[in-house]
């Protein structure tokens, strides 16, 4: 049995989480019935000079941590949150966050977890050479768009394109929206992220 064999595999879902939803929870679901990983860690980025928030680290963290208590099993022990890219300053990117997850967890491999109308974008990601060298990607069906609609990326890439018989096609832009028109978000969120969002008015009047 190879090295590689022997260590947890990891299925990485990085992202704003601004606001995360029930779609998240299908990515994994997706990823961990497919057998290509172990555990699915989902990894909230931190403030990052090329990007907006909508929301503080701290809110987006909050509600994750609701997201996978209230819509994760207590029993379901594959699923967690990791906040490394929050701990460690100045960590901008897939290549660096991989990077520092394999000096932390020696026992674990690592692969990245992505809808699949983001696997056309991978070229125009950060360090794309050392992308292509250094992250395996599993991308999982949004249903957004039709198999003939996919524009693959250049075959350098490590991709593996999972079947599952569920999508997702909701997103946080459009949960946003949603939010801050003051509109029906039920089954898209548990009840305690909905409560905590209008509690602490996360998403009013924006887009």
């Amino acid at each position: 049995m190879s090295l590689t064999q022997d260590k947890i595999r990891v299925g990485v879902a990085g992202g704003a989480f601004d606001p995360p939803h029930y779609g998240h929870l299908v990515m994994a679901s997706a990823a961990l019935n497919s057998g290509a990983v172990d555990e699915v860690w989902f990894v909230p980025s931190g403030d990052r000079p090329d990007k907006t928030y909508r929301t503080a680290v701290a809110d987006r963290i909050e509600l994750l941590t609701l997201l996978l208590r209230d819509g994760v099993p207590e029993n379901e022990k594959r699923v967690r949150l990791s906040t490394v890219e929050v701990e460690v300053p100045n960590l901008v990117g897939t290549v660096e966050l991989f990077r520092e997850l394999r000096a932390r967890y020696t026992q674990h491999s690592f692969r990245a977890i992505i809808g699949s109308d983001l696997a056309k974008d991978l070229p125009k990601w950060r360090h794309p050479a050392a992308l292509q060298k250094e992250v395996s990607f599993l991308v999982v069906p949004r249903g957004l768009e039709s198999e003939k609609e996919i524009i693959e990326p250049s075959p350098e890439f490590q991709i593996e394109y999972l079947q599952s018989p569920v999508s997702f096609s909701v997103s946080s832009t459009s949960v946003r929206a949603l939010l801050a028109d003051k509109k029906s978000v039920i089954g898209l969120m548990p009840r305690s992220l909905i409560e905590y969002v209008e509690r602490n008015n996360l998403y009013d009047a924006i887009r």
